[in-house]
């Protein structure tokens, strides 16, 4: 509706703007939760003040009475751990069967809301930045999924697509390389790095040696710009643009995909 409305009537915004809209929605959110759980003496019922503990724990953060206390002039980021942090809590809360599905269409809804795409996504109670559609489908949200199989590299590829959406791009580049070089190791049934991997996996994926060539370009870019790199050291971790990141993640997610068809289909 609200983007109708901007469109026909040549409205303008922008992106901090609606930052700020989505902030004030998801404090709205909270807020009516609270309200569905206020206690007769007017503090928080049994139910909330469990959930507010866990989450207390899990911030590392004294605990407040009510969920909209968590986010009191808070920043896009604040918003976004806070409303992650809540959706793995609620998974298991006694007392909040209605919410469970509830706050995710509610939080998804406040992103398709905003006039201005805010770069964010939802998926299984996680927040990821988005970027192509079809990519995001297949390079990563698919690839996450098939990963349950494989616990130790899901952590790591998880692990980049949060630092990416935190802006951490170095971290983002180490976790990436990480959940590649995890995942080939349990692919091979060895403990040799990535690098020297490379043409055993060629050989396994009956990929052509070009792409050995790629690979070891995916390595060296990693050690040029991850938060691996330079540590211990006085020289300073070059910082790559946050497009080049992006395409690495999805470079990332497209080897997964092809090591895991493998596997299975052998």
């Amino acid at each position: 509706m609200l983007k109708d409305i901007y469109k026909r009537l040549n409205l303008e915004t922008d992106l901090k703007k609606e930052q700020k809209k989505f902030i004030k929605r998801i404090q709205l959110i909270f807020k009516i939760i609270d309200s569905k759980h206020i206690s007769y003496i007017g503090g928080p019922d049994n139910y909330l003040s469990d959930v507010s503990n866990k989450m207390a724990f899990l911030l590392g953060e004294e605990k407040r009475s009510f969920l909209k206390e968590y986010l009191d002039n808070p920043t896009i980021e604040r918003v976004l751990t806070v409303s992650e942090i809540f959706l793995n809590v609620l998974k298991n809360a006694p007392g909040f069967y209605s919410e469970i599905k509830y706050v995710p269409f509610k939080i998804e809804e406040t992103i398709n809301l905003s006039i201005i795409d805010l770069g964010i996504s939802l998926k299984n109670g996680k927040f990821y930045k988005k970027g192509a559609k079809e990519l995001d489908e297949k390079l990563i949200f698919e690839p996450l999924e098939w990963l349950n199989d494989y616990p130790k590299t899901k952590i790591f590829f998880e692990g980049a697509l949060k630092e990416n959406l935190r802006k951490d791009y170095p971290d983002a580049t180490t976790k990436s390389y990480s959940a590649l070089e995890s995942l080939v190791k349990t692919f091979l049934n060895n403990n040799t790095n990535l690098k020297r991997n490379i043409p055993k996996l060629l050989e396994k994926l009956n990929l052509p040696n070009q792409w050995g060539k790629i690979l070891f370009n995916f390595c060296d870019y990693a050690h040029e710009f991850s938060s691996r790199h330079g540590k211990g050291e006085k020289t300073k971790i070059a910082i790559a643009s946050p497009e080049i990141v992006e395409a690495y993640i999805y470079f990332t997610g497209l080897i997964i995909r092809l090591v895991i068809l493998r596997q299975k289909s052998d």
